[in-house]
């Protein structure tokens, strides 16, 4: 069908609907009805519906932004028939339907990434937020940081409902660097989708290509021989994020090394290493200069992460357990003292050590 004729047949449509697309309109082929871009604020034409099966495509996907309830017009080679989206596999003339229209419906909005983008908008432009109008790609960095844990935390508790919260949290983070980006006339968030669209196809040619690969294995050396070449055949052994936390950084460089063959021969010569650092760091500390401190005090951490990685132990995870264990006494040791009508903040230091015994023979 050409341009003309195709034309024609949409203001057909529109004529026998009574719509004006100035109003706003999106016009899409059944086939190609978008999961995520939809924008159900404006009235959604959906055109070349000539099969049972499209029709229950066409329902599913719009269940996913308009209530079961929401009025439809079926557009069939018999006229204009109105009904609700819960009827539209029931409807008995479905053989003759073309297409069908949906009347806008704002709240749909609300589930699309457009939707968050325009709220993030409105929060950054005249008359928004004063926060967030004031936020920058740097101050946003431990907003960034904390929403991704919290995914991480939803995720270790096995939290279904939290995990969905937290995800939204940390896509609301992902479309305000966007946002300012955009502002800047850096990128825009579209940009951002194509560059990681683009990246993974090209990354797995076994399934977007004709390679063929045998297995896991084998899917991630060709991952990294495919990064070799994005980067123009430099290869970064350490190649790890900078903003990884520096426990999780230092395990894994130490792991690369280690496969290098830079490693001890044996176990005592890790925990020499230990106690050589720590002298080190006692000794800085009698000199008293501070840069010459925190070398000293980072080269004792380092250390002690190698220790962890010869004794089998992820230090992030154990830092991250020896904190929960010492929050739990904390309050075990709070509670005790308030129920005593004491003040925290008065009490002398032996009767902090006695309460710190008490709750770690109470976990025994």
């Amino acid at each position: 069908m050409g341009l003309a004729s195709e034309v024609a047949r949409i203001e057909e449509f529109l004529s026998s609907l009574g719509l004006d697309p100035l109003q706003g309109l999106t016009v899409v082929a059944a086939a190609s009805l978008p999961d995520i871009s939809l924008d159900p604020g404006m009235g959604l034409l959906v055109l070349d519906i000539h099969s049972p099966s499209v029709l229950l495509q066409v329902k599913a996907r719009l269940l996913n932004f308009y209530p079961g309830d929401h009025r439809i017009s079926f557009i069939g080679k018999g006229g204009v028939t109105e009904t609700s989206l819960d009827s539209l596999d029931r409807w008995e003339g479905k053989g003759d339907l073309v297409a069908i229209y949906l009347p806008p419906y704002p709240p749909g909005r609300d589930r699309t990434l457009w939707g968050l983008k325009k709220i993030v908008a409105a929060l950054r432009g005249p008359g928004g937020c004063p926060w967030d109008r004031e936020q920058t790609h740097e101050s946003l960095k431990p907003c960034l940081l904390e929403e991704t844990y919290e995914v991480l935390e939803a995720i270790g508790e096995g939290d279904k409902s939290k995990l969905q919260e937290e995800l939204g949290d940390l896509l609301l983070q992902v479309v305000f660097h966007a946002q300012i980006a955009e502002e800047e006339g850096s990128f825009t968030l579209q940009d951002s989708l194509e560059t990681i669209c683009r990246k993974m196809r090209r990354r797995h040619p076994h399934v977007f290509g004709g390679e063929v690969l045998p297995g896991a294995r084998a899917v991630l050396k060709k991952w990294e021989e495919i990064k070799v070449q994005e980067n123009k055949g430099k290869r970064d052994l350490f190649a790890y994020p900078k903003g990884l936390p520096a426990l999780a950084r230092a395990f894994k460089v130490q792991e690369k090394a280690a496969r290098k063959g830079f490693d001890w021969s044996e176990m005592e010569g890790v925990w020499a290493k230990v106690e050589e650092e720590l002298r080190e760091l006692k000794g800085a500390c009698q000199g008293g200069q501070p840069s010459l401190i925190e070398a000293e005090l980072g080269d004792l951490l380092f250390a002690v992460v190698n220790l962890a990685r010869w004794l089998g132990v992820e230090p992030e995870s154990a830092l991250n357990r020896a904190v929960q264990r010492f929050i739990k006494r904390f309050h075990y040791m709070q509670d005790k003292i308030e129920k005593g009508g004491r003040d925290m903040e008065k009490l002398a230091l032996e009767d902090w050590d006695k309460l710190w015994e008490e709750t770690k023979n109470i976990e025994k």
